[in-house]
Formats: C-alpha cells, structure tokens, sequence
C-alpha cells in the first residue's frame, strides 16, 4: 500500500510524487531529485485552471484566452499570473521573476523564461527555466 511506504525525510519529492505507487524508494542525487519534482509539480500547478480544485480555487493559471479580454497588456498579466501561481503553490520557491521573450523561428507562440530562488532543507540555489504555452493553452516547462 503506497500510504505505509516509508519515506525518507532527504527526499526532495512532492507529497504527490511520494505516495505515487511507481516512484522509487532508492537513494537518488538529491538536487536532481528536486529538479525533477519542481519540474513535475509546476506542470501540474500551471495547467490547472482557477476553480478546477475545489479545497482551493485560486489554483491555477487563468485561461490565456480569458486574459484577453481583461487586460490591454496580454503577456504582462499572464507573467504576473506565473509568477503568483509558482510562488502561491510550491513552497520551495522562495521569490520568481518571469518575463516574456521571443523567437525569431516560431514567432506565434509564447514563451516565458522564469528565474526561480529555490530553499529547501540545505539546497539554496537559482534556477533558470522556459516555459512554452503550446497550441492547446497547455504551459510545456523546458
């Protein structure tokens, strides 16, 4: 049963990522552990949309064709929806800047650099990460 399975307090992963019946028990590097759940746990936060949980509400990114019509700068309230999600919802992310930037090869798609300052038990670090907003309003982290 995956609630009774012990777990080791050095593990960096999520409850979610804990309880799951396929994650693995073995001693693994423990930043890489992190990243990967952090990576895992923005995925799911991002492409939830606000009222879609109901123990909490707020979770989630707005709809990007929702934000259109809101607001006359599109991509500075979709940033600041990031940033709020990232920040409200993964408590090992201390302080995030995101901002828009474009690519000169795919010049219709939306993409996001985000600078995230992680703490979490002795792993005090930045890092840098994409986020793509695909053909389907899904958030793809990179």
């Amino acid at each position: 049963m995956p609630a009774l399975t012990p777990w080791q307090r050095t593990r960096a992963c999520s409850l979610f990522g804990r309880i799951d019946e396929g994650a693995s028990i073995g001693s693994l590097d423990k930043s890489s552990d992190l990243l990967t759940s952090l990576k895992q746990n923005l995925n799911d936060v991002l492409n939830s949309r606000p009222g879609c949980c109901q123990s909490s509400p707020e979770l989630g990114v707005v709809d990007f064709n929702d934000a259109t019509g809101s607001s006359v700068d599109i991509s500075a309230s979709v940033c600041k929806a990031i940033q709020q999600c990232i920040e409200n919802f993964d408590p090992r992310i201390k302080s995030v800047d995101v901002a828009t930037f474009n690519k000169d090869s795919d010049p219709l798609t939306l993409f996001f650099k985000v600078k995230a300052h992680i703490q979490f038990e002795d792993i005090d670090s930045v890092v840098n990460f994409n986020i793509q907003l695909d053909d389907s309003s899904r958030y793809q982290l990179r």
